[in-house]
Order: C-alpha cells, then structure tokens, then sequence
C-alpha cells in the first residue's frame, strides 16, 4: 500500500504526465485538438510517462509500478430509457484505470475507475489535484 504522505507528489508527478501528453501528444501522433485526440495522447504518452515519474518516489520505499492505460471511448456504451420514455445510448467512459496491488509478488487489492473526459474551456482545465466534483477530468 502506497503510504498517505507520498500521494501529494504522485498527483504533481501525474499531473505533469498528463498536462505534456495534453500539449504535445504521444509519439507519431498531432498535437491533439479535440476529446479522442486528448484521450489518446493520454493512453499512449501520459501513462508510460506517470509510471516513469511514479518509479523514483515510490523506489526507496520498497515500492514499484507499472501503469498501462485502456482507450475505451465509445466502448462500452450503455443503452437505457430516459424519463421521457426514450431510448438513450451513451458511452460509459473513455479511460479504464486499473489499479491492482501486489503484494509479495502476488495480486492483492485491486480497483478499477472509469473516466469520462470533457473538454475544458479555452485556457481551462482540471487536475488531480484540484478539489471538487471535476476533480478527475481531463
């Protein structure tokens, strides 16, 4: 288990991870300009590079990591009918996160979040250290 004091500089280190994926992208892949683009370029950059900045925080603790990111946008979708009697379809996430905790070399605790994106206004955003309800946008 990850000690509390050392969650504070897990977010700034993810922070940063997924603030330069946002800005420049992932490797063979545009600056990213809408929501898939944004999504994508965190999957495909800003994962390896949290797990990267992760290792050398949680290393003299006896601790490692290893993060990999699923794209799920647009799968799965739920289908439901809404309260006006209409059939609605929506996607239910465009990130999985899976968080699994081994401990002494076997499969622990285990936790999963879904993560919806929204795009922010202009000049706009969230982080993982901001407080409130959008806490996990990105």
């Amino acid at each position: 288990m990850v000690p509390n004091y050392l969650i504070a500089s897990l977010s700034t280190a993810a922070d940063t991870a997924i603030k330069n994926a946002l800005m420049a992208g992932a490797l063979m892949q545009r600056k990213p300009s809408n929501e898939v683009g944004f999504v994508a370029a965190v999957v495909r950059r800003g994962v390896s590079d949290i797990a990267r900045a992760w290792s050398p925080l949680l290393l003299p603790h006896g601790l490692s990591v290893g993060v990999h990111g699923v794209f799920c946008h647009k799968s799965p979708e739920a289908t439901f009918t809404d309260i006006n009697g209409k059939t609605v379809k929506c996607e239910l996430a465009d990130l999985l996160v899976v968080v699994e905790d081994y401990l002494g070399g076997r499969p622990g605790r285990r936790w999963a979040a879904l993560i919806q994106a929204k795009m922010a206004a202009l000049g706009g955003g969230k982080t993982l250290t901001n407080s409130g309800t959008c806490a996990n946008s990105i």
